[in-house]
């Protein structure tokens, strides 16, 4: 379902539920919805993802350039995207190269530190990537001249703010209704959109 189609169902759910009225709903705009669903959409696909497995179903793909750092000489990918935070950074669910089945494994500095003291570096064939904040990764391992890779394609988990409004939203189709129902009763049952001097139900 389209972002604009999906608060339009969210303006229904909170009306089906005693929320709102026809009334109120004509004085709030769709944009309104979308602003304010940001942070709790956030919220609820924490709550709904049960395990690594049901992530695929919440992601966006991106495509990204390798970059290199000339001072560090680290080579590195920009996350540009806004990332819904979940444990352990699963929130960047899928990283591989484009054009290739090479996938980037993630760990941490403390993992690296471990393979280079046990010299497992030596025979890891395996690219790995260490999160730098929540706006990079860092690429180690990756020997970039001899695997002709100079973009990943990734799977992120990101954030409503991140769809515009006539692109379709990662959700299974089995949880449209229940996550549009979440979000309204979330939304609106303080009735915090109650402003009669907004813009109407306008896109």
């Amino acid at each position: 379902m389209k972002k604009g189609a999906f608060c339009e169902l969210i303006l229904r759910d909170a009306i089906k539920n005693g929320l709102l009225t026809t009334d109120d709903s004509k004085r709030i705009s769709i944009r309104q919805v979308a602003a304010a669903a940001d942070q709790i959409y956030a919220d609820v696909i924490y709550l709904m993802i049960k395990d690594n497995e049901s992530i695929d179903y919440f992601t966006k793909s991106y495509v990204a350039p390798i970059k290199k750092d000339t001072t560090t000489r680290e080579y590195y990918v920009e996350l540009d995207p806004e990332i819904v935070q979940l444990p352990n950074n699963a929130g960047v669910h899928v990283v591989k190269g484009a054009g290739s089945n090479r996938k980037f494994y993630p760990v941490t500095y403390g993992t690296l530190d471990l393979m280079d003291d046990m010299s497992v570096s030596n025979y890891y064939d395996r690219n790995v990537y260490v999160m730098d904040g929540q706006k990079k990764l860092i690429i180690k391992k990756f020997d970039y001249a001899s695997q002709n890779i100079t973009e990943v394609i990734m799977k992120l988990v990101v954030r409503f703010s991140e769809y515009g409004m006539d692109e379709e939203i990662s959700l299974p189709s089995g949880k449209i209704t229940e996550v549009s129902d979440m979000l309204a009763k979330k939304l609106f049952q303080n009735k915090k959109f109650l402003d009669t001097s907004s813009d109407g139900n306008s896109n």
